[in-house]
């Protein structure tokens, strides 16, 4: 007997390789499945504008990226000490406003950059709740925290959603003939709208995505909502806050995008790169300066060899090295 509905991976086996360029943009779960990306050395670039929930932002946002117009100190504002801009997350917010605007300008640039050469294009959608500033009638990726009254609350239908997206696939297609889009919902959920709200959501995010990916070519959904709410389907793959998925929930979420996406070939390269990955991430337990001096050329040694091998890894690479 079968207790599970188990969601099947999809059967696009080979769209995504380590010769594939990745841009992903969305809710925080963008984060969760780009963070596994680049563990297994995919050349990925996430989130240049900061964590973006609604479709509106992201396509603002991609917009944005197309055009490669940078932000100047007037796109900035100035609140509770730290300098912001409506169009990103307060991640790339700072106390120097030449600070903030660097951050900004440098995550379009990435951005930009990454769209122009990608394979494909991964959005996840998190909410179909849109604020809209009264003062310039903007939509705002991110409030920070400023009085409610200067926003209005709007409700995106499937129809605004697919109706922009359209657009937003169009103008990609403009520098990007090639690129393949993957749409998902997140399966955060968010308790706020109340659950019945929640779910109204939701909804309207997989209503627009499913029209998407029938009418538009080069489109496809990812079920990343339906893996996690009939699937897995039981708290115990929830956080501690009954929110957000587990570890082990967005392991298994991303092992069914590996084997929709991925193929044989891939699949066993990413699990060589995530054991480098971890040995690259691994604490030296000494202080001596000779065995550090030791450790850092054995890593050096298998970095070299890495690329040495699978070259389509340099760049995902010399990105971790970097961060470490």
């Amino acid at each position: 007997m079968e207790f599970r509905t188990v969601v099947p991976p999809l059967r696009h086996q080979g769209l995504i390789s380590h010769h594939t360029g990745l841009l992903m943009l969305g809710s925080c779960f963008t984060d969760n499945v780009s963070s596994r990306l680049a563990d297994d050395l995919f050349d990925v670039t996430a989130n240049p504008s900061g964590t973006l929930y609604n479709p509106l932002s992201i396509a603002n946002a991609i917009d944005r990226m197309i055009s490669a117009r940078e932000y100047t100190a007037e796109d900035l504002f100035l609140h509770q000490g730290l300098w912001r801009s409506l169009d990103h997350h307060s991640s790339l917010c700072s106390s120097d406003k030449k600070r903030a605007l660097e951050l900004i300008n440098r995550g379009l640039r990435n951005g930009s950059e990454t769209l122009r050469r990608a394979s494909v294009l991964i959005v996840t959608w998190g909410s179909s709740t849109a604020y809209i500033d009264r003062l310039t009638g903007h939509c705002a990726a991110n409030c920070h925290k400023l009085p409610s009254e200067r926003f209005e609350v709007a409700t995106l239908s499937p129809e605004q959603i697919v109706c922009r997206w359209r657009q937003v696939i169009n103008n990609v297609r403009q520098i990007n003939s090639d690129v393949t889009l993957i749409v998902t919902v997140s399966p955060i959920r968010h308790k706020a709208y109340g659950l019945d709200g929640n779910s109204l959501n939701k909804a309207r995010l997989i209503e627009a995505a499913h029209q998407l990916a029938d009418s538009e070519k080069g489109t496809i959904y990812f079920p990343s909502y339906e893996i996690m709410m009939d699937d897995l389907r039981d708290y115990r793959f929830y956080a501690a806050d009954m929110i957000h998925p587990s570890e082990t929930a967005c392991d298994y979420i991303y092992d069914i995008f590996a084997k929709s996406f991925f193929d044989d070939q891939t699949s066993q390269l990413a699990r060589q790169s995530r054991r480098l990955t971890r040995r690259m991430r691994h604490r030296f337990m000494t202080d001596d300066a000779t065995a550090l001096k030791t450790e850092r050329a054995e890593i050096d040694n298998l970095i070299n060899s890495h690329i040495a091998a699978y070259p389509q890894t340099r760049r995902a690479l010399e990105r971790i090295k970097s961060l470490i």
